[in-house]
């Protein structure tokens, strides 16, 4: 695909910028359909609704984006020489706002959002394009309890929009910070969880050899996904044996939290999954993404931050995620063509067109 600059300047105006993209008429629907739904959804459980601005400073994100997201956001100047940044992740945005104007008395919170977002992707790899975030933030909620109410709206919020084949796969940092008590320095954990989020079998190899751990005895384990059926095969006998009595711990709070959840859902399916650590580096306890056979890459994404608003004043735990709609295949459009009104003038149409639309009929002039 021919970069943006050497396009012709028609070619330039009729484009859009990597990161973006429309939609039209019935896509439009399904969609707008699909987040009405899930809006519905978390009214429901006691969800208030949040809204962030378009655009906030960028100096205050940027201790929160790893160097490749920060070159994906796009930025301007405003008339004072301040540098803005578009909101390119809604949880960021949420957070800020939630810091600053929270007190101890309105927790537990719970706030859903469905907000446009913008990043630069690149062109020859629009995989993980995420121009729509509707998800939820649960504040002032500790622990498995909190964990488990995410878990649950996300796997009804999967099905809501169609989505009830998906994978749900659940990491936890705990297991990171197992690691730290079993001896690899600190330094070491962004080396780590990179590898984890790559799936890289053999720079997870090297990380943990260099921090002057037992790579033989961990690798496995931090790469294997267990399902969550009854004969499923989990962490037992030898392996736990094996393992740092640490990492052993927090691998089975970790299967004994995802088990407990899909023993409640169980037409949706869960995975024990220790590489999956996040996207981000803020996550603090369990982190998890959805996938669908559809999707080359997840179609949510969430996990617990319970230092995250503290970086803007206000410390609180907090668990949340974030649904990808648009990622999913669109339902059809549940709508039928709208009727003509009935009358040889305006007036006449007029008159017919009101009285059925007070009916719900969908009515044209």
């Amino acid at each position: 695909m021919p970069g943006i600059m050497s396009l012709s300047p028609i070619h330039r105006r009729l484009s859009l910028p990597t990161g973006t993209e429309t939609l039209r008429l019935r896509e439009a629907l399904s969609r707008r359909q699909a987040a009405l739904a899930l809006e519905d959804l978390f009214a429901l459980w006691g969800y208030l609704p949040v809204e962030t601005p378009l655009v906030d400073y960028f100096e205050v994100y940027r201790r929160l984006l790893p160097d490749e997201s920060t070159r994906a956001t796009y930025r301007t100047v405003d008339r004072a020489g301040e540098v803005l940044m578009v909101r390119p992740d809604t949880t960021m945005f949420v957070a800020k706002q939630l810091g600053i104007h929270l007190h101890d008395e309105e927790l537990p919170l719970r706030v859903y959002y469905n907000e446009q977002i913008l990043r630069h992707e690149n062109e020859d790899d629009l995989s993980r394009n995420e121009y729509q975030q509707a998800g939820v933030e649960l504040v002032g909620v500790q622990g498995s309890d909190g964990d488990a109410e995410v878990l649950l709206l996300l796997a009804e919020a999967l099905k809501k929009i169609g989505a009830g084949n998906a994978v749900i796969h659940v990491g936890s940092h705990a297991v990171i910070d197992a690691l730290i008590e079993a001896g690899m320095p600190p330094a070491r954990e962004r080396d780590i969880c990179e590898a984890l989020r790559l799936r890289d079998g053999e720079r997870c190899l090297n990380a943990l050899t260099a921090a002057g751990l037992d790579p033989e005895v961990l690798v496995p384990e931090l790469f294997a996904i267990h399902a969550c059926d009854p004969a499923a095969v989990g962490l037992r006998g030898s392996a736990k044996d094996s393992l740092p009595s640490q990492v052993a711990d927090a691998l089975e709070g970790l299967e004994t939290v995802v088990r407990s959840v899909a023993a409640l859902v169980p037409d949706v399916s869960f995975r024990i999954d220790p590489s999956e650590v996040g996207w981000h580096d803020y996550y603090t306890g369990i982190a998890f993404a959805a996938y669908t056979p559809d999707s080359d890459d997840a179609v949510a994404r969430g996990g617990r931050y319970d230092d995250l608003l503290g970086l803007f004043g206000f410390t609180a735990p907090s668990v949340g995620f974030s649904l990808f709609a648009r990622k999913i295949p669109a339902a059809p459009a549940l709508v039928k063509p709208a009727a003509r009104a009935v009358g040889t003038t305006v007036a006449e149409r007029y008159a017919d067109a009101r009285s059925r639309r007070q009916k719900g009929e969908a009515v044209t002039l």
